[in-house]
């Protein structure tokens, strides 16, 4: 377990850094979906574009 947790302790931030190196937005907070196009996070909006 102490090797699983080695290897994948750090993707989280591996991944976040490259998610914005390549334009997207993270959203923190809960979430839900509103329809096929929307999605709700920490009671804000968000529509695909």
């Amino acid at each position: 377990m102490a090797y699983k947790k080695q290897l994948i302790g750090g993707m989280p931030a591996a991944l976040n850094g490259l998610f914005t190196q390549f334009g997207f937005d993270i959203l923190r907070g809960e979430g839900k979906l509103i329809d096929a196009h929307t999605i709700e996070v920490a009671g804000e909006r968000y529509g695909a574009s």
